[in-house]
Formats: structure tokens, sequence, C-alpha cells
């Protein structure tokens, strides 16, 4: 009996064992396992359920419905991750521009400031600045991820180039930037400076 059962296991994933129905209803209430078991106790289990087979059928049905439950199981654990893995977000280490016929890659913490200027807007670099045919207000949706800052109806800032906030008696203020470069803030955008540091201390931001 031992070699026919053995002899049976080396070809079980060609064989398409006849099932029986009494066997077969037996078998699967007996398969049945809680959901809330420990992944130690239900190898166990598993094990002891392939020792009490009787049959070469019984063992084949036992091993396929141990492999299914695991591939089951795996593929919900999966799952669980796959949203959290979907909306990670993906950020961008360089910003594409059309300028001179030409498409240019730059990294955002290199430009300075953005001037509006009539049509077009300039980024300002330290060394260079590139003119695009662009408005202020769409370079500002799509520069604010990086962290600019509107400050003036005609000029955007790169937060980390920031060094200094100047008072005026007028009310205004000018913000100095590395380079000793500085940009004047209007009023109507005066509230946005509060977005230059996460933290204020000594100071009402």
């Amino acid at each position: 009996m031992s070699q026919f059962v053995e002899s049976e296991l080396v070809g079980i994933e060609l064989r398409d064992y006849p099932r029986r129905d009494a066997n077969t209803a037996s078998l699967s209430a007996y398969e049945k396992t809680d959901d809330a078991q420990e992944a130690g106790t239900s190898e166990k289990n598993g094990f002891d359920r392939i020792l009490r087979t009787r049959s070469a059928e019984s063992i084949y049905e036992t091993l396929r419905t141990l492999l299914q439950d695991g591939v089951r199981e795996r593929g919900m654990k999966v799952a669980e991750f796959r949203p959290r893995l979907e909306v990670l977000p993906v950020k961008l280490a360089k910003i594409a521009i059309k300028t001179k016929g030409k498409i240019i890659f730059i990294d955002p913490a290199d430009v300075i400031a953005v001037e509006a200027k009539g049509n077009h807007v300039v980024l300002r670099r330290q060394s260079d600045w590139y003119l695009l045919r662009q408005s202020i207000s769409i370079m500002e949706a799509k520069l604010k991820p990086y962290g600019f800052l509107r400050i003036h109806r005609s000029v955007l800032v790169n937060s980390s180039w920031v060094e200094e906030i100047q008072p005026s008696t007028t009310g205004d203020c000018l913000l100095r930037l590395s380079g000793n470069k500085q940009y004047p803030v209007s009023r109507t955008y005066k509230k946005n400076l509060k977005l230059l540091a996460q933290a204020w201390i000594g100071t009402d931001s």
C-alpha cells in the first residue's frame, strides 16, 4: 500500500482523480479552518490533515486545498498593501521647460525666483535665466509643490533661498535672498510669508 501511495504522489499533478461525493463532502467539512488561526497553527493542522488521509485521492485533495488556501491568503495580504503603494506620492527631481525651441531639464532647487515680464516669465538662477512664454499664475500652480511662494503679483520666490525679512515703515517689506537679491512683498501676498518657516520663535508670523 505504501508503494502505491508513493507512486501516485510522484505524478500527482498529472492525474485527475475521480471524486466520490461522500468522501468529498466529509473532506470539505474537515478542511475548513478558522480564519483567526495563527500561521504556525495552520501549518500544523495542514500536516495533520495529510497524515490522517487514507488514500491517494484524499492526499491529492488535501494538498490541492492547502495550496489554494495558501495562494488565497498571500493574495489577500498583497491586496492589503496595494492601495497604499498606489497612493504613495512620487516627487520628481527635475522640471522640464521649453526654451529656444528645445526642452531642457533643471533642478527646481536651483531656481531663485520667477518674475513676470509681460506675457512671459523669467526663471532666474544664480548664473543664468530662462525666458518662457507662460503666465505667472500657471507658474505658481506648477511650482508650489517645490516650495515656491507668491509674494507679489509679478514675483514668485523659492522659499529655500530666503534669508531675511526686512519690514518697512509703509507696511510693506522686503525679502532678502541668498546673493543679496531683494524682492518687495505686497500687502496682498504678505500672508504667504508664514509659509517660509515651519516654526516661528519670538515673533508673530
